[in-house]
């Protein structure tokens, strides 16, 4: 016997529909067709979808995505921008209040910071980009988004940041403990209305800051007689957060300290009568000045060494009778009060 090679079962296409042999009968299938176009044009994404079943029943969805709009900036700090642009229309609604209408913002041809929205885009016309270096050049453009379709990119617009500020000296450069209500002038760039000035360490408050220009602001502060001896770190901040210091700037002195007169050894002189007695201490400086609370005239004050001052003084009238504090000032603001050390007896 010869062998015989036996041929498939006949089968044949015919249009949406395959036609099976089976036990002797033809038997007809319908096979679902799902059909998807995609029309793309300029400067807009046009987009459309056909879905349909092998019967030709089916729904038609489609819309045009505009061109994304051309952003303009409002507020630039030196890390910071703030963008703001018009919202376009898909299907004479706004973008922005569609479900699933976004702006993408790319900066520098990548994703935005958080601020804008990122790689997901923002349901808004404005935003802050954050997180930006000072004095650098960005370029921003704006893609109109709607669910997954993101249509062409505006026109860019460059914007510069501002540089941060730089501190470069202070006037002037050292003050003493106790010296109060001191006018420091600071020199540097890039400071705006509103800059604040801080000092490195404790014991120097800042009673106010006023700007000048864009070079020099003048601070007012208070160095208390506890505060630390030696260089200080002088930083300004502008409104925006950026800042500048200069290490090493102002320094603060040793104040002086008395050891005489006290109130526990005091300088006693009758009324209506003068005297010449020596302050003792530390750390007096040439050109020191002397101050008495109440009770006395001071009619000379002679500075010996750092330890010692020669103060000449007439105690008045009997009315004026009682206790009273000495106050020892240095020339660079340093000063130290000995209560209840001086008597008009």
């Amino acid at each position: 016997m010869r062998g015989e090679r036996l041929a498939p079962p006949p089968t044949r296409r015919e249009g949406d529909a395959r036609i099976h042999r089976r036990g002797g009968r033809n038997v007809r299938r319908a096979i679902p067709v799902l059909v998807v176009v995609l029309v793309l044009t300029v400067p807009g994404i046009a987009w459309a979808a056909w879905i349909t079943n092998g019967s030709g029943a089916g729904r038609a969805k489609g819309g045009t995505l505009p061109t994304g709009p051309t952003p303009s900036s409002t507020t630039i700090t030196s890390s910071t921008i703030t963008l703001t642009w018009s919202d376009v229309t898909v299907g004479g609604q706004p973008l922005s209040t569609l479900t699933g209408g976004r702006y993408v913002v790319s900066r520098n041809g990548g994703a935005s910071s958080a601020g804008c929205g990122g790689a997901i885009g923002i349901a808004a016309t404005t935003c802050v980009e954050s997180g930006l270096s000072p004095a650098t050049t960005y370029t921003f453009t704006i893609a109109a988004k709607l669910g997954n379709w993101v249509g062409n990119a505006g026109t860019s617009i460059s914007r510069t940041t501002l540089s941060a500020p730089t501190v470069v000296s202070t006037n002037p450069s050292s003050r003493g403990q106790g010296a109060a209500n001191q006018t420091i002038t600071v020199t540097g760039t890039g400071f705006v209305s509103g800059a604040t000035v801080s000092f490195s360490g404790g014991g120097i408050t800042v009673n106010s800051t006023s700007f000048s220009s864009a070079t020099q602001l003048s601070t007012n502060v208070t160095v208390s007689s506890g505060a630390s001896t030696g260089s200080r770190s002088v930083t300004v901040t502008n409104p925006d957060g950026g800042s500048g210091s200069c290490p090493g700037c102002f320094t603060v002195n040793a104040g002086p300290t008395i050891a005489f007169p006290t109130a526990t050894a005091q300088e006693v002189v009758t009324h209506n009568q003068t005297a010449s007695f020596t302050v003792t201490g530390t750390a007096f400086q040439s050109g020191v000045t002397v101050a008495i609370s109440g009770g006395f005239t001071i009619t000379g004050v002679t500075y010996i060494d750092a330890s010692h001052i020669n103060v000449n003084v007439t105690a008045l009238g009997g009315a004026f009778k009682g206790v009273y504090d000495l106050t020892v000032t240095n020339p660079d603001g340093g000063s130290r009060t000995s209560t209840g050390s001086m008597k008009n007896a």
